[in-house]
């Protein structure tokens, strides 16, 4: 990267004349917006920006384009990284990776396995009205349709029930986000996650099973208890009806998942590389 910063103009700091880091150059759109001027890459195990430069454009110092290309900001989080340092990552996010695997982050319409598709008269007759929004019709010849398939949508919901629990007795205060249960006697009712208390309400999200407006609501990492008296609201962002059609998308899928489509990019066609770099040069002099 020695030979990148090289073209960066320099500024005083402490009476020290010292390289303008501040500056920040894109590649410019007339190569953007030209889609002969990349080409798709997949990041491997263990490649790295400089060796990828060597690579392809025969200059470890090329690293810069590299980034450039793939939109690169961060060298570190933006890169595709191990499974130790994935770990590492997510235990600094989350505290654990057990946490990360039951945290809840959002949810996500599910039609993944979704393959079966309806005769149009099927879909009719067996699908309730408020559901056939979960479907596309497949088209044949003279807009005729042929049958009905599960919608491909990322669709998304911040949690499938909010629900307002009156509450009363606790022994102290639970963390940001914290999960949670709902007991009643010995018997586990709901996990939830708790997204705001105080001393007279609970806000919970995120609902597995059944909220009761009576039982105890227990904090899984405070240990924090309060005694429930009451439900005073609820709202369903995904109905009942329709939660077959979601999943709930946790903390450690998701950041496996970030982490793999960092894998898939792209990088300028080596044709292009000496324009690209007079022209960042011009760009980070004027």
């Amino acid at each position: 990267m020695t030979g990148y910063f090289k073209n960066f103009p320099t500024t005083s700091y402490a009476n020290t004349a010292a390289v303008d880091l501040t500056r920040r150059v894109v590649i410019d759109d007339k190569f953007r917006d030209n889609p002969f001027a990349f080409y798709p890459y997949t990041i491997k195990e263990h490649d790295r920006a400089d060796t990828i430069g060597l690579a392809y454009y025969n200059q470890s110092d090329r690293a810069w384009l590299v980034y450039l290309s793939m939109g690169i900001r961060d060298p570190y989080y933006d890169w595709p990284v191990d499974n130790e340092v994935f770990e590492k990552f997510v235990r600094s996010k989350y505290g654990s990776s057990e946490e990360a695997k039951q945290q809840v982050l959002f949810w996500r319409l599910d039609w993944s396995d979704a393959d079966a598709e309806l005769t149009p008269a099927d879909f009719e007759l067996n699908i309730p009205e408020p559901l056939k929004k979960y479907y596309e019709a497949q088209y044949g010849e003279g807009a005729n349709i042929l049958s009905w398939r599960r919608r491909r949508e990322d669709w998304q919901s911040s949690t499938n029930i909010v629900a307002t629990l009156d509450i009363e007795s606790a022994n102290g205060t639970y963390t940001p986000d914290e999960r949670a249960t709902i007991s009643t006697g010995n018997t586990v009712t709901a996990n939830v996650t708790i997204a705001f208390a105080n001393a007279t309400h609970a806000v919970v999200e995120n609902v597995f099973g059944n909220v009761e407006t009576t039982g105890v609501l227990t904090g899984l990492s405070s240990g924090v208890t309060m005694t429930v008296t009451g439900l005073q609201e609820m709202a369903n962002s995904i109905p009942i009806d329709e939660r077959p059609f979601w999943s709930p998308v946790y903390a450690y899928d998701f950041e496996v998942e970030s982490n793999a489509q960092k894998k898939f990019s792209r990088l300028v066609d080596e044709r292009y590389t000496g324009e690209i770099e007079a022209g960042l040069k011009t760009k980070l002099n004027t």
